[in-house]
């Protein structure tokens, strides 16, 4: 299960403000404003629900200062971008809807480089803030600071391209994302979420999370919210966009991107042995299984480039790739002693080590359960 962060919703940039945590614990995140008249299909948020009897156009309508010309003016015919939609009572449903996520152009192309496919988690984040209840409507608490926070999620369960020939069901045609005009880009794709979660079953595949400390990514006491605390495993991960984010103690995220891939940590290319990536081969192998002979072994191919041997004259090991090209099976004397996951990127097989992404999940795990 790869994981992918996505950036998601208002910020100081697009609609000028956070999010809002409602004094109830939910979390609400502010759909970007549509540019008007380019599509047909996007929601006004007079429309969309929070509650029974609160809509996001009365809910926004306190909290937000015009000043964002992405935004302009706030009325009850202000278009929304309303997309990932994960909240099932925000508008009517028509029979067998399930929550669905955009995406299009560059980011979706990026997604597609990264080989999300089903199975796979979106957490998505995005600027929140606290509030508070004064005169029967909400505020941003003053006395709280803006943070990055992971506030839903969908597990994919379907990835439809859309195109000119695609047939959209009913039940999915309100969708920005399947608007006849979208379809003219060829990378325009809608993410259907699986019904309910293949670890935790009782959990739907897809929701919006209510706000704990454990949601925050930002780093406690960090006044720049794309300062986040990550657990030490995640350091040696690869996260797209975010190559030289590892900084003395924290994690700075990137302030370009929407969608942060989650690969795991990066050992090798199979393609590169023997040849660029010896040293990182070798290194590993040392460092992690401390084998001192590797250092003056031999790389070498064999059974038709199925198999990596590494030799001495009296020592050796094997790494054998799986006919599906899936795994790495590493053996020393003969004996399995370790698995590596691949994945294919940008035409090479790329090696992982797997330990990490058990970390990951069981970090994501966490996120995700309720308390």
């Amino acid at each position: 299960m790869k994981v992918i962060l996505s950036r998601k919703g208002f910020d100081l940039k697009y609609g000028g403000c956070p999010s809002p945590i409602l004094t109830n614990k939910r979390m609400i995140s502010l759909p970007i404003p549509a540019d008007e008249g380019k599509f047909e299909k996007e929601s006004k948020y007079s429309n969309l629900k929070v509650e029974e009897k609160l809509t996001y156009y009365e809910l926004m309508k306190p909290l937000i200062e015009i000043k964002n010309k992405k935004l302009g003016e706030l009325t009850e015919n202000t278009l929304s971008h309303f997309d990932p939609d994960i909240n099932p009572s925000a508008m009517e449903r028509k029979p067998g809807w399930k929550p669905l996520f955009g995406q299009i152009g560059a980011a979706q192309k990026h997604l597609d480089n990264q080989r999300v496919g089903v199975g796979d988690l979106f957490l998505f984040f995005g600027t929140f803030r606290e509030t508070i209840k004064k005169d029967g409507e909400y505020q941003f608490d003053s006395s709280t600071e803006l943070f990055h926070a992971i506030y839903g999620y969908l597990q994919i369960g379907e990835i439809k391209p859309i195109n000119n020939k695609t047939e959209i069901p009913e039940w999915m045609d309100y969708h920005p994302h399947a608007h006849q005009k979208r379809p003219e880009d060829k990378y325009n794709t809608i993410y259907v979420a699986r019904d309910r979660l293949t670890w935790q079953p009782d959990m739907p595949g897809a929701g919006l999370l209510s706000f704990t400390k454990k949601l925050i990514l930002t780093k406690k006491g960090c006044p720049k919210k794309s300062i986040w605390y990550l657990p030490k495993f995640f350091e040696g991960v690869e996260i797209s966009y975010n190559k030289k984010s590892w900084k003395d103690g924290y994690f700075h995220s990137a302030d370009m991107g929407q969608e942060f891939v989650i690969k795991g940590k990066y050992l090798f290319s199979w393609d590169e042995i023997p040849g660029n990536d010896d040293v990182r081969l070798i290194e590993f192998l040392n460092q992690n299984f401390g084998i001192d002979w590797v250092k003056t072994a031999k790389l070498e191919k064999i059974d038709n480039d199925k198999t990596i041997k590494v030799s001495t004259e009296k020592n050796y090991l094997s790494l054998r790739l799986n006919d599906e090209k899936t795994n790495v099976n590493l053996k020393i004397d003969d004996i399995r002693t370790d698995e590596f996951i691949v994945k294919v990127e940008n035409g090479k097989l790329n090696i992982y080590q797997d330990n990490k992404k058990i970390e990951i999940e069981d970090w994501v795990k966490d996120k995700l359960k309720k308390d």
